[in-house]
């Protein structure tokens, strides 16, 4: 594993240097649906959906409309909750996906190639990934997790460690 500190720090610093200039960008497309259950669920946590949204000159129960799942609107509140609500420290925060997704990619390119790290940047810095990457929606905490999961049990069966395997049905879940 001391192998894998080098490629790890470079990913993380190329991921920082991808997403650092757009840190401050403004909420758009879904953001603010995203924002807007967070702050139901800021108010009460079991009920999510619980509440109308004026969206597109209509005013729904947001439960009509809104199909994704609320962990991401749940991870906004709980940053909100302790520290704050700017664009900055949202999109700060989701950096963290950005992270794990590049890792996840890197380690499982590693077991398939010869160049695991060139691969993993280049996941990172593709322009579908990179327009996705700084948006506060369902789309890279999902890929970030659907990518740990998947080399979590790969490792887990190769190296036939159960608790690589729990910890990716975890993340799968």
């Amino acid at each position: 594993m001391r192998k894998e500190v080098k490629p790890i720090l470079f990913i993380i610093t190329f991921v920082l240097f991808l997403a650092l200039p757009f840190s401050n960008k403004a909420y758009h497309i879904d953001d603010t649906a995203f924002i807007y259950v967070a702050d139901q669920i800021a108010k009460d946590p079991l009920r999510p959906y619980s509440f109308v949204l004026e969206w597109g000159g209509h005013s729904n129960e947001l439960a009509t409309h809104l199909l994704d799942t609320p962990l991401v609107s749940y991870y906004i509140s709980f940053i909100s909750l302790f520290f704050g609500r700017s664009e900055i420290i949202l999109h700060m925060s989701f950096i963290l996906f950005n992270i794990i997704a590049g890792i996840s990619f890197y380690f499982l390119a590693k077991k398939f190639i010869e160049w695991p790290l060139i691969a993993a940047l280049m996941m990172v810095a593709t322009p579908t990934y990179m327009v996705n990457s700084h948006n506060l929606m369902l789309d890279i905490p999902m890929l970030s997790l659907f990518l740990l999961s998947s080399a979590l049990f790969i490792y887990g069966v190769d190296k036939n460690k159960h608790k690589l395997l729990f910890i990716g049905s975890i993340a799968a879940g």
